[in-house]
């Protein structure tokens, strides 16, 4: 097998127990794939036929000083992958929230074309009747890294917390801008229950925007092409995605506002700073 496939499982309750419930018993039903949890050692929360990879380290209280339901870091958890990736002899690892339903036909995209890395967005489902509602393209949902690459590039992606919003939207335009991954929308390849965010009003948010600040130029990348995927229409062809895809997400516009994304990095460290100091 060449595919690991990773997620973070929680002692949930209620609807979230059940859509994780689903995504487990996704996981379970693929065929060829390998799979982990990963989870901290200190209060590892065990999924029956899924192994543990207990050594995850940091989590969102430390890293932001503040209050909150503990969740990991996704950096962190990449770095994990990757490593367990190469001990089990795989090419390429996936990471998806543990809510998500990975499906056989998206495992088998990947396996049956080499890739630097693949973005999955999700297809959206009526939480009465399972049926398919739309895809999703203001985030993405599922991501596959060759591990060499990732290797290669780790030094790009900050330490964003799991299930706080903007890390996908910005590992999404790191990893489209520095490889030859695909920007993927069909219907039906990867599954989620639609329901709330419950992030809207997280204790983490400073936190996350003054990341999303340092990574602005990404994020700048990744609202053009949403934008203009939006206009020409979610379902378009792959082809065209793909011709759209290579347009936006180009290195060299990073090189555009140096000094002025110097300035504003100056601004968020000084503005995050007094508000840890505020909160202490």
């Amino acid at each position: 097998m060449s595919l690991l496939i990773g997620m973070n499982f929680y002692r949930a309750t209620g609807d979230a127990a059940r859509r994780q419930d689903r995504a487990i018993a996704a996981l379970r039903r693929l065929a060829g794939v390998a799979a982990v949890n990963l989870q901290w050692p200190d209060d590892a929360f065990a999924v029956e036929g899924i192994p543990t990879v207990d050594r995850l380290i940091h989590d969102s209280r430390a890293v932001t000083g503040r209050d909150g339901r503990r969740k990991p870091i996704v950096g962190e958890m990449l770095d994990l992958l990757a490593a367990e990736a190469e001990a089990r002899g795989c090419d390429r690892f996936l990471f998806a929230n543990g809510d998500i339903e990975i499906t056989s036909e998206a495992a088998a995209l990947i396996e049956e074309t080499p890739r630097e890395g693949w973005v999955f967005t999700r297809t959206d489902l009526d939480p009465d009747t399972h049926a398919p509602l739309k895809t999703m393209t203001f985030g993405v949902d599922a991501f596959v890294f060759d591990v060499a690459w990732w290797r290669r590039h780790r030094q790009r992606f900050r330490p964003y917390i799991l299930g706080e919003p903007v890390w996908d939207n910005v590992y999404t335009a790191v990893l489209l801008t520095h490889s030859d991954a695909p920007f993927v929308n069909r219907v039906g390849l990867v599954l989620h229950e639609r329901h709330d965010a419950p992030w809207r009003a997280s204790p983490f948010n400073d936190y996350t925007w003054f990341l999303a600040a340092l990574d602005r130029p990404y994020f700048s990348l990744w609202a053009r092409f949403h934008a203009e995927l939006t206009r020409l229409g979610s379902h378009l062809a792959s082809d065209a995605v793909d011709t759209l895809r290579r347009r936006i997400f180009d290195a060299r516009a990073l090189r555009h506002g140096r000094t002025l994304q110097f300035a504003r990095v100056l601004k968020a460290r000084a503005r995050y700073a007094l508000q840890q100091r505020r909160a202490t």
